[in-house]
This record gives C-alpha cells, sequence and structure tokens, in this order.
C-alpha cells in the first residue's frame, strides 16, 4: 500500500483501542500503543468510562470557554463583536466533539448561561 500511495502508518505513533464485542480483548496487536484511559482522536477523547469521556470531552472544555469569555469580557466589545468572539472561539471549541458524542443536557444549559452572560454582561 506504500509503494502506491505514499501513505504509511507509523505504528509506534498510533494508539488503539477494541471495540465493540472485543472490548476486553487484552491482545495488543502490531506495534500500537494500546492506552487504558481514553484515546484522542481530532480533538475528541474516546474511552471505554462515560465518566471519563464526558469530562475530557465537555467539562474540561467548558472550563476552557469560561476562561475564555473572562478574557474578552475585559474589553469593550460591541454586541456584534461579543456575539462573533462566542461563535467563531467559543462554540466551535464544542461542534465537533457534539457532533459525534451525545452531549449532555447539563452541557447545554451551561454553554447557553455562559454564552448570555459573556454576550449582555452578566
Amino acid at each position: 500500500m506504500e509503494e502506491c500511495s505514499g501513505l504509511k502508518l507509523y505504528s509506534s505513533k498510533s494508539k488503539a483501542t477494541w471495540l465493540g464485542k472485543n472490548l476486553h480483548k487484552k491482545d495488543k496487536l502490531f506495534e500500537f500503543q494500546w492506552p487504558q484511559g481514553s484515546v484522542l482522536a481530532l480533538g475528541t477523547a474516546f474511552s471505554y468510562s462515560f465518566q471519563l469521556c464526558e469530562q475530557e470531552n465537555f467539562s474540561y472544555k467548558l472550563i476552557k470557554i469560561k476562561k475564555l469569555f473572562n478574557v474578552w469580557s475585559q474589553r469593550d466589545l460591541s454586541l456584534y463583536g461579543k456575539i462573533t468572539i462566542a461563535k467563531t472561539l467559543g462554540l466551535t471549541k464544542l461542534i465537533s466533539t457534539s457532533a459525534c458524542l451525545h452531549t449532555p443536557p447539563y452541557v447545554v444549559d451551561a454553554v447557553n448561561k455562559l454564552v448570555a452572560e459573556f454576550v449582555w454582561n452578566g
């Protein structure tokens, strides 16, 4: 395959995890890393632990959004400017994760509250 496409899999840098009915398998194929925790793919953490997955994907990102809004709230932005910051810098932190994982209702409520407080100055 490498000869045709020029693509090469770096197994020493790749992480793998078993899925579905193979969840409890202990086999470690190839030279992949087999982490016990979560596996990160395109900014989204995947794990067998629902709590760990929720914490890494949503709780940490909510904290990042809150810090971001705190920094930008120190500036004298117009309403349009605040909406632009909320949409481009804040909400984009959650969009790709929410597209492939179930977003808990408390996250939706927290994001709505953070955006409203930022846009309307509390």
